[in-house]
This record gives structure tokens, sequence and C-alpha cells, in this order.
């Protein structure tokens, strides 16, 4: 923020703000390990923040491995995703390989629908 001074420039007044919480910030204006962002209010990876006194505790080994493995997902699920549009795409545009694949899943499905199971995706494939 600043005001208008002489000659139309704009005169610096310095905007001090406190950290919330105080023990977040250390000297020449740092954030503690755990804090960061402005008036170091958030907290960093692996560590949550009370909302009662906002500040920043650990995470339990469980949700740092939780959170991990949900990421881990995520990224298998997106490359999943990329493999089965190929494959779709594949399977619509090419008509040699499309026989190939349901002549494949009849010789493989034949013995179910001889059993009586699956009877509703065998029909699926006539």
């Amino acid at each position: 923020e600043g005001s208008v001074g002489e000659f139309g420039r704009m005169r610096y007044s310095p905007n001090i703000v406190r950290c919330e919480p105080q023990e977040a910030c250390v000297a020449h204006n740092n954030c503690e390990k755990q804090y960061e962002g402005e008036v170091c209010g958030t907290c960093i990876f692996g560590y949550w923040q009370d909302t009662t006194d906002n500040i920043c505790h650990p995470c339990g080994r469980e949700q740092v491995v939780g959170t991990l493995i949900l990421m881990a997902m995520l990224i298998c699920m997106g490359v999943g995703g990329l493999f089965g549009a190929g494959f779709f795409m594949r399977f619509k545009a090419d008509l040699q390989f499309r026989r190939t694949l349901v002549r494949a899943m009849k010789s493989n499905l034949e013995p179910l629908q001889q059993s009586g199971s699956f009877c509703g995706l065998c029909h699926l494939l006539h």
C-alpha cells in the first residue's frame, strides 16, 4: 500500500502483518521448518494444521504412507486410462485386431457359456 506523494509518485508505506501463529516465524522473514507461505500460515507436506491454534503438527506415519499410496494409485489410474484409451482406439480402427480379440474372447468364454455362466456376456459377443 502507498499513498501519492510529491510529483505523483507513490510513497512507500510498509504493510506489517503478524505471523499466525507467532512461533511460525523466525528472524529475517523466514518460517520455521514446518511452515510456509504468506505469514507462514500453511503447513508443509507431512504436517497438519490445528484449526484452533493454527499450529502445524507432524502427521503420523500412517497418514504419510496413505497419502503416498493414494498418489501412486492416481498415477496408475492415469496410466491405465491412457492405455485403455489407446486399446479402445486400436480396437475401433483395426479390423484384424478386433477379429483376433473377439475370437480369443469367444474361445476362452466358450467353457463358461456351456456351464451357463456369463450368458449375458456371451450373447453380446455373438
